[in-house]
């Protein structure tokens, strides 16, 4: 809006240097306003300046990029419909779902066989001892803090309980470790787990080599380029069409009407030679 207020202050001045009217577009002759209470005033001529040609190239304008807008927006959605469609088609695959059972068979194998170990542990006397001087640090701990303690002594019955959770972590990796169920079991859900992460990559090349989704992506194109294209011819015309429209008037602003203080019904009040105007002795 801006640069068409500016455009339209500017081609009115460079139209009188150059002797330039838009209103030509509509083959007329603008007429030269020469109005005044001595000479033959303008509205004795008969032509028409309005830039009817530039008015309608300024709604066809605005109509085209309208349509070109909508046309991107839809490419825009089929290219996603096909992408999507490319996903779901390999989701619902039989190899995809096979692979994702086989995954998560695999996870519930290790975590059976991970839990059966670490049940072994309820008969290790030094892991139990460890486990009990943690939670009784653990209650220590709160009750101190709730009876607002000093900070020093929170702070070491604190660093105490995380020794006690440390040492008791460490029996459990070590033992997890040494069972070759638990090894046989997280190897399993690795390769699982692979095995699905590859099918998954080949998905994303499946969708690069598309012929309908690169189809899509061509459309999507062109249909961007129409739109741009579409959108700066609608504001040239914007521009030219006001500016032919304020150009009209700024030709005739000087040209008197019927009623006008010296139209031919101004025959009343004080006119001058004839003329006047209907409205003074109101």
């Amino acid at each position: 809006m801006i640069r068409q207020i500016g455009l339209m202050c500017v081609v009115p001045a460079v139209a009188l240097i150059t002797g330039t009217a838009f209103g030509a577009a509509n083959d007329m002759t603008p007429a030269t306003s020469t109005a005044g209470p001595n000479v033959n005033p303008p509205y004795m001529q008969q032509g028409n300046d309005f830039p009817t040609g530039l008015v309608h190239d300024w709604a066809t304008a605005n109509a085209m990029a309208t349509r070109a807008r909508a046309v991107y927006r839809q490419a825009d959605t089929d290219l996603a419909v096909a992408v999507r469609r490319a996903q779901l088609r390999f989701e619902q695959s039989a190899d995809y779902q096979h692979a994702l059972t086989a995954e998560r068979d695999a996870y519930n194998d290790y975590t059976a066989a991970r839990e059966k170990a670490l049940a072994s542990l309820s008969t290790n006397e030094k892991y139990q001892a460890i486990i009990h001087l943690r939670d009784e640090t653990g209650a220590k701990l709160s009750a101190s803090r709730m009876h607002k303690g000093g900070s020093e002594t929170i702070l070491a019955m604190a660093t105490l309980k995380m020794q006690y959770a440390s040492d008791a972590r460490a029996i459990e990796v070590q033992l997890l470790a040494d069972n070759s169920d638990v090894k046989a079991a997280r190897q399993k859900m690795l390769a699982a787990s692979q095995r699905v992460s590859d099918m998954r990559h080949q998905l994303d090349g499946a969708i690069r080599d598309s012929a309908e989704i690169a189809s899509a992506r061509k459309v999507l194109a062109q249909a961007r380029i129409d739109m741009e294209t579409t959108d700066s011819y609608a504001w040239s015309a914007a521009v030219a069409g006001s500016n032919a429209v304020y150009y009209a008037y700024y030709l005739h602003r000087l040209d008197q009407g019927y009623y006008a203080p010296w139209g031919p019904a101004a025959n009343v009040g004080y006119g001058y030679g004839g003329y006047g105007t209907p409205f003074w002795n109101r």
